[in-house]
């Protein structure tokens, strides 16, 4: 995150005032700027004199009480509308021979003192006012008509309290929210799903330049909703969240028990399945992140098996091809996946016959076969068992001479002796 600086009103040559004058005017560099929650904001502030010349800091504010007392500031912040205030600087910022002073905010639970201070989405207005307490003997007072606005200059020694405003929106730090993991579990299974949020950057220190910390901080204590993709589009719509929010312990993880119930739950993966949300509050942002979901199905359902066979005829030349494939389901309905725990699914024909053994696709988890005819025609039976029990069956025509698919006399080596003994009967 950036550094909030308040820019100093461009030098002037440094010039040692005469304290005719009794007015100072405290000047700030711009007139609105912005923070986030957490952070640093460092305030670059000039004294000057109506005529815009530099206040020498270390000489103006002495006097025979306080000899070496230099020109002070002070400043505090207050949300607009509100008479508290919530945060403010060390006291007795003192100001250089420049006419400069540098005073440090740290936006941290009002870490300098006063109440806690808020944030929100839009930028919750605070205004800054710095402070310059005036000098002489006796201290002159605001109310002091020496002081008032077109009051002619005391030569008296005295400087006039005076003060600056400037507004500043604070914003909500945005935190880091994540799953520790992808799950992957069975259809019925529970898993913890751990997710953690901090604030990457850390609180700023109080003292230093930088406008964020030097390393992560958890945030104990915040609530984490939970949600399930009901839809799978995606994004977790309200009534896709479970009811009751989880807060996060002291290292910032919330635990949240999750049932793949096979009522809503569907087998397969989602890459963004489960949602966790951090709804924001006074003083962080609204964070969301979600994890891929592997549900794997429950036990194959041998009586749920799909047997499908491409081509479903071939011709009985011994050469042809067909692929069985056999895609197991479960009880609920779901196709076991390659992510599935793997089957005993075993092929059998009465006619033709299997090539190699059954494959598994690593991809879909389809188990297969090759089935090739012989040169008898006919109708081939497959079974199908799956873990030793019986799944189910499909047929292929095998087809024979002039798209014969009988068996027995119709085709093989007795036809071809069939045929001889005819041409043989016909030469008598």
């Amino acid at each position: 995150m950036r550094l909030v600086t308040l820019l100093a009103l461009p030098a002037t040559l440094l010039a040692t005032p005469s304290l005719a004058s009794s007015k100072v005017t405290v000047a700030f560099g711009e007139a609105r700027f912005s923070a986030r929650y957490s952070q640093g904001v460092n305030l670059d502030l000039l004294l000057t004199t109506p005529e815009g010349t530099p206040i020498d800091g270390t000489q103006a504010c002495r006097t025979a009480a306080a000899p070496e007392a230099p020109c002070t500031l002070a400043v505090e912040l207050r949300r607009d509308g509100s008479d508290d205030v919530v945060l403010v600087t060390a006291p007795d910022v003192a100001v250089d021979a420049a006419g400069r002073a540098r005073a440090r905010l740290t936006l941290v639970d009002g870490r300098h003192g006063g109440a806690a201070f808020t944030s929100s989405p839009d930028g919750l207005a605070h205004t800054l006012t710095v402070r310059f307490r005036g000098a002489g003997v006796p201290l002159p007072d605001v109310t002091d008509p020496e002081c008032a606005a077109g009051a002619n200059d005391v030569v008296d020694g005295r400087l006039c309290p005076q003060s600056g405003t400037s507004t500043l929106a604070v914003f909500p730090e945005v935190p880091a929210l994540e799953f520790a993991q992808d799950v992957v579990m069975g259809l019925g299974e529970t898993v913890t799903l751990f997710a953690s949020i901090a604030d990457e950057t850390g609180d700023a220190d109080l003292a230093g330049e930088a406008p964020d910390g030097s390393a992560a901080r958890p945030l104990a204590g915040v609530p984490i909703r939970f949600a399930y993709d009901v839809d799978g589009d995606g994004r977790p719509s309200a009534d896709e969240f479970f009811p009751d929010a989880v807060l996060t312990n002291d290292e910032g993880v919330a635990a949240f028990d999750f049932t793949a119930d096979p009522a809503f739950v569907i087998a397969g993966i989602a890459e963004a399945g489960l949602h966790a949300e951090f709804a924001g509050d006074n003083r962080y942002a609204i964070a969301r992140t979600s994890t891929r979901l592997t549900v794997n199905a429950s036990t194959p359902d041998p009586a749920r098996t799909i047997i499908e066979v491409t081509p479903d005829s071939l011709d009985a030349n011994g050469a042809d091809e067909a692929v069985i494939r056999v895609r197991l389901v479960d009880e609920n309905g779901n196709i076991l996946g390659a992510d599935s725990p793997a089957a005993d699914v075993a092929i059998t024909t009465d006619l033709g016959r299997l090539l190699d053994t059954v494959e598994r696709s690593p991809l879909d988890g389809t188990y297969s076969q090759t089935l090739q005819s012989g040169r008898a025609g006919g109708v081939a039976t497959i079974l199908v068992t799956v873990d030793g029990e019986a799944a189910g069956e499909a047929t292929v025509a095998i087809v024979g001479p002039e798209g014969c698919t009988c068996s027995g006399l119709s085709g093989g080596p007795f036809a071809a002796v069939l045929a001889l003994v005819l041409r043989r009967r016909r030469r008598r």
